[in-house]
């Protein structure tokens, strides 16, 4: 099984440097090669390298014989074949089987992931696999993944990665926001849940009054209004940068 995994994973990095020779080593696997690839990367912040990264793509090759290898230690990518036309804005589960994919990987490592993912056609999928790479690594990573993060959900982070004065700034605020009880967390599971009062109080377990004062707490320590339209734009943002950065610190 070593042996297969090994061939995998070189065809895997054929297929992302969009070399030629790709063809004939599937052909040799006995793996059709798709035309597109929906291109998969699980970050697993802090992983080293170890004996865990054969045994979970031994796993994934049982479930599904697709391309799949240890990009780097803490980076899985798996190519899983699309029909998708358009390289950015998916939904947020484009590919059956995806997401619990995603899962199973974190439940074999016992670790948050984080994934982010990307379209594109057999023979360029080397801009494709650095998208995929930089979505994942601004997403938040959970213990059990609950959705697949494509650009169109972190366009606002990954262009913040680019200036340092603004990823600061945004970094001030969270860092304001530790003076409350859990903000960040009540932020984020305000925002996910639409900004709804009563099913964020429910997903926090906590009275709605509770609620209303971690958000008038936000306003006091920030002077911005979690529910204006800038508030939305601005905390958001804050919040899925300061998660990103908890995680990756693994703290």
């Amino acid at each position: 099984m070593r042996t297969i995994i090994q061939r995998v994973h070189t065809l895997t990095t054929l297929l992302l440097d969009d070399s030629p020779a790709a063809e004939d080593l599937a052909d040799h696997l006995d793996m059709h090669l798709a035309k597109r690839y929906l291109v998969l990367v699980v970050r697993v912040p802090g992983l080293a390298s170890g004996r865990r990264h054969d045994r979970v793509v031994q796993a994934l090759l049982r479930r599904r014989r697709i391309p799949v290898a240890w990009y780097q230690p803490d980076e899985l990518v798996m190519l899983l074949p699309s029909s998708g036309s358009d390289p950015t804005y998916l939904p947020a589960a484009p590919q059956p089987g995806a997401l619990g994919l995603v899962r199973e990987v974190a439940g074999m490592l016992e670790a948050p992931c984080a994934a982010g993912i990307a379209t594109g056609r057999t023979g360029a999928l080397a801009g494709v696999v650095a998208l995929a790479r930089s979505i994942s690594r601004v997403a938040p990573a959970q213990a059990t993944p609950n959705r697949l993060h494509t650009m169109a959900d972190v366009f606002i982070e990954l262009g913040v990665m680019r200036l340092p004065e603004v990823d600061h700034w945004l970094g001030d605020l969270a860092r304001r926001l530790t003076a409350g009880p859990d903000l960040v967390g009540t932020l984020d599971a305000y925002y996910q849940n639409d900004m709804s009062r009563l099913n964020t109080a429910e997903a926090l377990r906590i009275h709605p009054r509770t609620l209303d004062y971690r958000l008038h707490r936000v306003r006091q320590l920030v002077d911005i209004d979690p529910g204006s339209a800038s508030g939305v734009r601005i905390l958001s943002t804050a919040v899925t940068r300061a998660l990103a950065v908890t995680r990756r610190h693994g703290s």
